[in-house]
């Protein structure tokens, strides 16, 4: 059996190019995984993470980004009202979606998501992440 299996291997090109293509096959499948591991390993050394879901200090934010350089020039909004000293504001925020500005020259990404929570329905939430500690 042994002799039999060396003899197809050395005298058949097309069983040789098969067992290539597949080991080839396997190692391109576990390298796929690589480049992702990677940048989970950059993101969990090198920045800070922020998951903000309450709505009021969701709110605070969405207000001091609007007043900020990035609110400013921002093109994707969504707007709310605000009681403040017995007025109502509207107010403009960073839309849904993913955003990038700096603050105090360093590079902060943010993310505005609408997170579906069951009987609760759905939540606003900000994901907020910067480099360096």
């Amino acid at each position: 059996m042994h002799e039999l299996l060396e003899q197809l291997l050395a005298n058949n090109e097309f069983i040789q190019g098969g067992l290539l293509l597949g080991a080839l096959g396997i190692l391109v499948a576990y390298a796929r995984r690589i480049p992702a591991l990677i940048s989970h390993i950059i993101q969990r050394l090198w920045t800070v993470s922020l998951v903000v879901r309450d709505e009021a200090l969701i709110q605070w934010m969405s207000h001091w980004l609007a007043i900020s350089a990035y609110g400013q020039r921002n093109r994707w909004l969504v707007g709310h009202t605000q009681w403040a000293d017995s007025k109502l504001f509207s107010v403009l925020g960073p839309g849904y979606g993913m955003h990038r500005f700096f603050y105090k020259g360093t590079i902060v990404w943010l993310q505005h998501e609408l997170e579906d929570q069951g009987i609760r329905g759905k939540v606003s939430v900000l994901n907020i992440k910067t480099l360096g500690r």
